[in-house]
């Protein structure tokens, strides 16, 4: 195909084919580099190497697509969390009031989360899992991997209060007579709904470390045909996530039973606690306890003792029953020694005022 010419005004001829060209139309002349130089419109700025700036240059030459420091920025930006959009506490608090006050909540679903802390007059079935005001946990959606959990940034832990007195759960009581609960020899989990029977009922097997044991001879009982125990519905410690269990004397040291109870109060000195007022509020709270008379009505109050030690690096063992109350430093904590245990367990009533007046002094000792 021949291309086509037009005479213009300037008196040479051009090719105007359009598809050659681009944007350039027909009947128009074709511009030489030395008409682009010549030209005010781009003199100086349009085509580099014909006088052009070096500034403009430059800023000519630049690439048109995001580079790798604008993509972190935008990235960066993405990754903040914009607080207005967030919402306030009180309405969090008030939505999940609304939603749950006066309801009854089935323990055995998981399809929701349990109610806050802050809602009152929830009523829990119990079955299977303990109720929230038992055992209550940071996360409900548990991540899979340590990796996943550290980059969550939110920490797992467990707030367990087993004589919680908001719960209006009633607690059932389990006797298994002289033998003691039925526990797993390995890891010494407690019967629970969660175990899974085998061998007709002969054995069960552990849920927390999957170690097979032997069903107590007082305590077998026939399976359906779902491997399902015939009295599940009668036993609580098989249908609720929280029950209270008579023990024996197994479960006290050289099979004597423990009459009169020892309260050992352990207070971080380090410098993080002592530096964000912990301590101080710690020692507070305690000292109020015992000056309420707290100790005095108690029903067993010619058998408790209680001692105060605290630990940061090391470990310091307090004598309250003098005025100046003495103090034991031990260095070894991997393997610590007490030259005599007796002289630092106390009694709270006899020894009240020391008391209050050494965790008064203890935000002192360490500051």
């Amino acid at each position: 195909k021949h291309p086509t010419y037009a005479q213009t005004d300037t008196g040479c001829q051009s090719e105007v084919n359009r598809g050659n060209f681009g944007n350039q139309y027909y009947g128009q002349p074709i511009k030489t580099e030395a008409d682009y130089a010549a030209t005010s419109q781009f003199n100086n700025k349009a085509v580099p190497g014909y006088g052009v700036d070096n500034a403009y240059v430059e800023n000519y030459n630049q690439p048109r697509y995001p580079t790798v420091q604008n993509l972190a920025a935008v990235s960066e930006d993405k990754r903040k969390i914009n607080s207005d959009a967030m919402p306030h506490a009180i309405t969090v608090y008030r939505r999940d009031y609304e939603k749950n006050y006066g309801n009854t909540i089935d323990t055995s679903s998981y399809e929701a989360s349990p109610p806050l802390i802050s809602t009152a007059n929830v009523y829990y079935t119990g079955y299977k899992n303990s109720t929230p005001n038992f055992i209550r946990s940071s996360l409900y959606s548990i991540p899979n991997s340590s990796e996943l959990l550290k980059k969550c940034a939110i920490p797992f832990c467990l707030a367990i209060t087993p004589f919680s007195k908001q719960d209006t759960f009633e607690m059932p009581l389990v006797d298994h007579g002289p033998e003691g609960p039925v526990r797993c020899r390995r890891c010494r989990a407690y019967i629970n709904p969660f175990v899974q029977f085998l061998n007709g009922g002969k054995n069960f097997q552990c849920n927390i470390c999957d170690c097979i044991n032997d069903v107590p001879e007082h305590y077998f009982c026939n399976l359906d045909q779902t491997g399902t125990r015939l009295d599940y519905m009668s036993r609580p410690e098989l249908l609720y996530g929280s029950y209270d269990c008579a023990t024996n004397d197994n479960y006290c040291r050289n099979n004597i039973p423990i009459t009169n109870p020892v309260y050992i109060f352990m207070l971080d000195v380090s410098y993080s606690a002592v530096s964000s007022g912990l301590l101080k509020q710690v020692t507070t709270t305690l000292a109020n306890i015992i000056s309420s008379g707290f100790f005095d009505s108690c029903p067993t109050k010619n058998g408790i003792k209680i001692a105060i030690m605290a630990y940061d690096t090391q470990i310091y063992v307090f004598c309250p029953k003098s005025g100046a109350p003495e103090m034991e430093v031990v260095f070894d904590v991997s393997e610590p020694f007490i030259s005599s245990m007796n002289t630092f367990i106390v009694d709270p009533v006899e020894n009240k005022q020391n008391i209050i007046a050494l965790l008064s002094k203890m935000p002192e000792i360490f500051e």
